[in-house]
């Protein structure tokens, strides 16, 4: 017990000797590190003023720079507009021209809509400012684009804003008038408010017929009736004919004019320093439908199967004037399978169409020579005919002047019947002219009959090989 005792003692002493010298060791590493802190501050203190110092150890700290080509996220709402079929057309171009500007990511319309119904939300009663703020908050994105179309007369005019989603202030508001078609608001207008939205530079009346490439070339354009809109290259030109346009580039061009359902289109080749004229008469377009095989050189019937008659056209070949919204055809060439089929039309358009042919069997074969050869009697059942018809027309002629002659000797022996003289210069006359005249429409008469047999038996024989 003793032992143990004084055991327990001795560890304690041990103890707290080892603590005392850890202290010391401590409490003279913690003053010489202050010691040498002082020192470093009463270098800086006598190597720079006071204002120095605090700006040193008071100076801000600076945000992280922002990425000046980082993408903002947007939605596009459908286009306000009287014809509705243009509302999301509208909207789909104007964010595809967003999308090509660089400058900002878009929502597709699949992707808003579905976020949309998940909200029971429908972009259909959305009519103000406040209501498209509230959509763009609840798909999470930066802006929302709302739009307007309206047509005054003939021009077109659209009007943009780009809506601040956090904020719900306008933050851009753009609007473009257009003299010129709907199409022409698609391709041109819409990428030129695009690009203002995106502030990027544009010329003045970009797409409205300023090339990019200017000349000293003049254009005079005289149409009737006048009032035309112009296109040169497929470029829409602002102004109406007659006019005449200056500083085009030189070298040919194609031009076209048109008003309401009336146009025209030429080429020209423009000069420097000349003026060249074009006068156009508007007529409607008209329908043409182009028709290509293969094999070429194959047989094309219209509205009608190949038969014994002539065909309409030979591939590759052309169809003008055409006037319903779809046409059928024929197509038949020896060897290969008999085609029919019905083409739809795009009214006003060239339209064309390629067919391939495929081999025929031997049945259907013999069958198109059959036809052939039927073909081949087709000219001389028509030639036949024709003879028939004038053999025809002379036999009845002939029975006419028989008709006639046979009227005089009835005439004749008329007058010797109530003559009371039965004997004389006169009457030998008149007796001699009724024998004439039977003589005569007697063998008129025989003739006549032969050549209406012939003819009536010819023009059978030729309308059997016709038909």
């Amino acid at each position: 017990m003793t032992r143990h005792f004084f055991i327990i003692q001795f560890a304690l002493i041990f103890f707290f000797f080892q603590n005392t010298v850890f202290s010391q060791n401590t409490t003279q590493i913690i003053t010489d590190t202050l010691t040498q802190n002082d020192s470093v501050q009463n270098t800086i203190t006598e190597s720079a003023p006071h204002n120095a110092q605090a700006e040193v150890f008071q100076q801000p700290i600076e945000p992280l720079p922002i990425d000046p080509n980082a993408r903002v996220n947007i939605a596009v709402m459908d286009f306000k507009s009287k014809n509705s079929a243009y509302a999301s057309i509208l909207a789909d171009r104007f964010g595809a021209e967003l999308m090509l500007a660089g400058k900002f990511n878009v929502m597709e319309r699949n992707q808003m809509q579905m976020i949309l119904q998940e909200q029971e939300f429908q972009q259909s009663d959305c009519v103000n400012q406040s209501c498209a703020v509230e959509i763009g908050q609840l798909i999470a994105v930066q802006k929302i684009f709302t739009g307007m179309i309206a047509k005054v007369g003939d021009m077109f005019t659209v009007n943009i804003k780009m809506l601040d989603v956090e904020t719900g202030r306008i933050d851009k508001n753009e609007s473009m008038d257009c003299d010129c078609p709907i199409e022409q608001v698609v391709t041109t207008t819409l990428r030129d408010l695009a690009r203002r939205m995106a502030g990027l530079e544009q010329n003045e009346n970009q797409g409205q017929g300023v090339f990019a490439a200017r000349g000293d070339a003049s254009l005079y354009i005289k149409t009737e009736p006048e009032g035309a809109r112009i296109y040169i290259d497929g470029r829409f030109m602002q102004g109406r004919t007659p006019i005449t346009l200056e500083s085009l580039p030189p070298g040919e061009c194609h031009v076209q004019v048109s008003k309401d359902d009336l146009q025209a289109s030429g080429k020209v080749v423009l000069e420097n320093n000349q003026v060249k004229r074009l006068s156009f008469k508007l007529e409607k377009p008209k329908t043409i439908l182009r028709v290509m095989s293969e094999p070429s050189e194959a047989e094309v019937c219209l509205r009608r199967r190949p038969s014994r008659r002539l065909p309409d056209r030979i591939t590759p070949a052309i169809f003008e004037n055409l006037s319903n919204d779809s046409v059928c055809l024929s197509l038949f060439k020896l060897g290969f399978t008999d085609t029919l089929l019905c083409v739809p039309l795009l009214r006003n358009k060239v339209n064309e169409i390629s067919i391939n042919l495929g081999q025929g069997s031997p049945e259907s074969i013999k069958l198109q020579k059959k036809m052939l050869r039927s073909r081949a009697q087709r000219p001389w059942g028509f030639h036949i005919s024709y003879i028939s018809l004038a053999t025809l027309a002379a036999g009845g002629a002939s029975a006419y002047l028989a008709y006639r002659d046979f009227q005089d000797a009835l005439a004749a022996s008329d007058y010797l019947v109530r003559s009371s003289i039965h004997s004389g210069q006169q009457y030998e006359a008149k007796k001699k002219e009724n024998e004439d005249k039977t003589s005569s429409g007697n063998l008129k008469s025989a003739i006549s009959a032969a050549l209406l047999g012939v003819g009536g038996v010819g023009l059978c024989v030729g309308l059997v090989l016709y038909f």
